[in-house]
C-alpha cells in the first residue's frame, strides 16, 4: 500500500493550510492528562512582600504556556526558579505543568534542572519550584549572540553529548522528551548544561500513572522547525527513543548550519517539508563527519538511526576525538613542510629535531583516531623523506631505523638500503687496503732486520779490503774486480744476492699484500744496482776508482731524496748520510771506498734509528 501524501495526512488533522509557521515555536494542543494528584498538593506562600516564603522579583522568561519568576526562598536564604502557567492558562495547562515537574522528578540528573518541591499559590495554581540557573540559552550561542570561548564547534558538540546522557536516563525511564531545541538548553556560568521544558514528555510505558502515555498522544505537538517526520502524522504509536535521537539531530544541525533543518513559509510547509524527507543543505566548511552524524541521526525512517541516544553520543565523542586527531595532523603537516626547507637547506640540526617533531605528532594523531587516514598519510611521506635524506647522507644506521617504522610494503626500500650498505662496505674495504697499503709500520720489523743486515755488510767491508790489500787478488777472482776496492765492493754486491733472496723469502708476505713494502724493497734495489752499475761502467772504462766511488755516491744521494720524499721521510736520512761524501772522496781520492762504506754505514744507522722510533711491529 503506496504511502499517503502529506495532503492526505493535513486533511486528517484537522489543521488550517494557511496557518503560519513559527519554526522556533512550540505547538502545543490539549492532550489528555493522566491522574495528577492535584488536590495533594500543598499551598506554598508566594507573593511579593516580605512575609511570603516565595518572594518572586521578576519574570526571567516565558514561553508556551509557562511563566518563570525570580524568587528568593527566605527560610533558606536562596534564590530559586518558579514556573507557573500563564494567568489565561487552562487546566489542561495547569495539569501539564505538574506533569512536566513530577517527569522532571522522575529524571533526576546533572543535566536536569533539579526540582525542589511542587505545589499551589494563593490562587490555587500549580507551581514549580526548581533551582535558579545562572546562564545563558544555547540558542544566544548557536545565534553567536554570546560569543564562545575556545573552539566554537567543540563547545556546541559537548553541549550535545551532555543533552544526550540526560535523555539516555530519561529513555531508561521510558520518557520521551519530544520539544528538544537549543532555545530548550539553558547552558550555565559555570558550563553546567540543563534541558528544559519537559512540558510534552511523554511515557513508552502505557502503566505510568502520572505521564501521559505515548500511544495516546494522538496530536501534533512540538517545534516544527525540528519535529522528527513520526511527530508530523499524529499518530503517537510512532513515537520512541528514535523521535528524541532526530531532535538532538535536529538541534545539532541548527549549529552547523545556523537554522532548524524543516523549512516552510506555513505550517503546512515546514511539515510536508519533513514528512517527505527532502534533502538539507550544509555550508561547505562543515566537517565531513559531522555531516554524517547529522544525516544519521535525522534519517527520514527511524530503522535507519542511531538505535539510541547512546550511540548517538558515542559518534558524537568520537567526532570529537577525530577533530582533536585532525587538529593534531594539521599542525604536524605544517611542520613537514617546514622539515622539507630543512632538508632542501641541508641543516641536519633542524632536520633532526623536525622529524622528531612531526613523527610524533602523526603519531598523537593516530592515538587518538586509528583511522585518521590523513595522518597515516602524512606519517608515510615524512617516513619517506627522512629515509631518502638519511639515504643521502649513507647514514645506514639511521636508514634502518627509519626504515623499522615503516608500514606496508618497503621492499624497494630495503633493495635501496641494502645496495647502499654493499657499496659502502666495497668502499671500506678499498680504503682499509689503502690504508693497509701505504702504512709504513706494516712491514717495520722486516725493513730493521734487512737494513740491520745490510749495515753488518758495510761495516765488515773494510776488513775484507784489508785481506785484499795484504795479499794478490787470485786469478780466479780477478773476474770479479781489478783492484781491491773494486773487488770487495762487487763481492758484497755477489754476498749479498743470497742474502736479499732469503729476505725476500721471508718478507714475501709483505711484499706481495702491502704496496709500500714493495715500493720501498723494489725502489731501494733499483737505487742501489743502479748506483753498482755506475761505479762498475766508471771502472771497466778504466776511469779513476775515485771518481766511480764519488759518482756512485752522487746517486745515491740523489736518489734516496726523492723516495724520502715520495715513499718515506726517513730515508732522507740516506741522502744527508752520502750528500758530503763525493766532496770527501775528492778531497782524499785514496780513501774513497773507505768513505762510501762509512757513509753507508751512516745511512744504515740513520734509517735503523729512525725506522724504531716510531714503530709497531705488524
Amino acid at each position: 500500500m503506496a504511502e499517503p501524501t502529506f495532503q492526505e495526512v493535513w486533511e486528517t488533522l484537522g489543521l488550517d493550510r494557511t496557518i503560519e509557521a513559527d519554526l522556533d515555536k512550540t505547538l502545543v494542543r490539549e492532550q489528555s492528562p493522566r491522574d495528577t494528584l492535584r488536590d495533594s498538593l500543598p499551598q506554598l506562600p508566594v507573593g511579593d512582600d516580605a512575609d511570603s516564603h516565595f518572594q518572586i522579583s521578576q519574570i526571567l522568561g516565558s514561553g508556551g504556556m509557562g511563566v518563570v519568576h525570580l524568587a528568593h526562598q527566605s527560610s533558606l536564604n536562596r534564590d530559586v526558579a518558579i514556573k507557573t502557567v500563564r494567568s489565561e492558562g487552562s487546566r489542561a495547562a495547569e495539569n501539564a505543568l505538574l506533569q512536566e515537574a513530577r517527569v522532571m522528578g522522575m529524571v533526576e540528573h546533572p543535566n536536569v534542572v533539579p526540582v525542589h518541591i511542587i505545589g499551589q499559590d494563593n490562587n490555587g495554581r500549580p507551581i514549580i519550584v526548581m533551582k535558579r540557573i545562572d546562564g545563558t540559552a544555547w540558542n544566544d550561542y548557536v545565534d553567536r549572540q554570546t560569543p564562545v570561548e575556545g573552539d566554537w564547534l567543540s563547545f556546541h558538540v559537548g553541549i550535545t553529548i551532555s543533552i544526550c546522557r540526560a535523555l539516555s536516563l530519561a529513555h531508561d525511564r521510558q520518557i520521551v522528551h519530544r520539544d528538544i531545541k537549543p532555545e530548550n538548553v539553558m547552558v550555565g556560568s559555570y558550563g553546567e548544561v540543563y534541558l528544559l521544558d519537559w512540558g510534552l514528555a511523554v511515557s513508552m510505558d502505557p502503566d505510568s500513572p502520572k505521564i501521559p502515555y505515548a500511544g495516546d498522544a494522538n496530536e501534533v505537538v512540538g517545534t516544527p522547525g525540528y519535529m522528527a517526520p513520526e511527530m508530523t502524522i499524529g499518530q503517537g504509536a510512532g513515537l520512541g527513543v528514535h523521535t528524541d535521537v532526530f531532535l538532538v539531530g535536529a538541534a545539532l544541525y541548527h549549529v552547523a548550519t545556523g537554522a532548524p533543518p524543516n523549512r516552510g513559509d506555513s505550517l503546512f510547509e515546514a511539515l510536508r517539508f519533513v514528512y517527505e524527507g527532502r534533502d538539507r543543505m550544509y555550508p561547505a566548511d562543515t566537517p565531513v563527519e559531522l555531516v554524517d552524524i547529522c544525516e544519521r541521526a535525522m534519517a527520514h525512517d527511524p530503522a535507519d538511526r542511531y538505535q539510541d541516544i547512546d550511540d548517538l553520543r558515542v559518534a558524537l565523542e568520537d567526532f570529537l576525538t577525530h577533530r582533536d586527531s585532525h587538529a593534531l595532523a594539521a599542525e604536524a603537516h605544517e611542520q613537514l613542510t617546514n622539515l622539507r626547507s630543512a632538508i632542501r637547506d641541508d641543516e641536519h640540526e633542524q632536520v633532526t629535531v623536525l622529524y622528531s617533531e612531526v613523527r610524533f605528532g602523526f603519531l598523537s594523531a593516530l592515538k587518538l583516531w586509528k583511522q585518521n587516514a590523513d595522518a597515516k598519510r602524512g606519517l608515510a611521506q615524512c617516513l619517506d623523506l627522512m629515509f631518502d635524506y638519511e639515504l643521502g647522507r649513507e647514514n645506514i644506521a639511521a636508514a634502518r631505523a627509519v626504515l623499522t617504522h615503516m608500514t606496508g610494503d618497503t621492499a624497494e626500500q630495503q633493495v635501496r638500503l641494502d645496495e647502499l650498505e654493499a657499496a659502502l662496505e666495497a668502499q671500506k674495504q678499498r680504503l682499509e687496503k689503502f690504508a693497509y697499503d701505504y702504512d709504513e709500520n706494516v712491514g717495520g720489523r722486516m725493513r730493521w732486520m734487512g737494513i740491520a743486515a745490510l749495515a753488518v755488510c758495510f761495516f765488515l767491508a773494510p776488513f775484507l779490503k784489508f785481506a785484499f790489500y795484504r795479499s794478490d787478488i787470485p786469478e780466479w777472482l780477478y773476474w770479479a774486480g781489478k783492484t781491491p776496492d773494486i773487488l770487495v765492493g762487487n763481492l758484497i754486491a755477489l754476498g749479498l744476492a743470497p742474502v736479499v733472496f732469503v729476505y725476500g723469502l721471508v718478507t714475501y708476505k709483505y711484499l706481495r699484500d702491502h704496496k709500500a713494502s714493495r715500493i720501498i724493497v723494489n725502489s731501494l734495489i733499483q737505487l742501489y744496482i743502479f748506483a753498482a752499475a755506475i761505479r762498475t761502467s766508471t771502472v771497466w772504462a778504466e776511469m779513476p776508482v775515485s771518481l766511480a766511488v764519488a759518482a756512485e755516491c752522487a746517486v745515491l744521494s740523489a736518489g734516496f731524496l726523492p723516495l724520502g720524499m715520495a715513499v718515506d721521510r726517513r730515508f732522507s736520512m740516506g741522502a744527508f748520510a752520502y750528500l758530503p761524501a763525493p766532496i770527501v772522496i775528492y778531497m782524499y781520492p785514496s780513501q774513497a771506498t773507505n768513505i762510501f762504506l762509512v757513509s753507508s754505514v751512516f745511512a744504515c744507522l740513520g734509517f735503523l734509528v729512525y725506522f724504531r722510533l716510531p714503530w709497531t711491529p705488524k
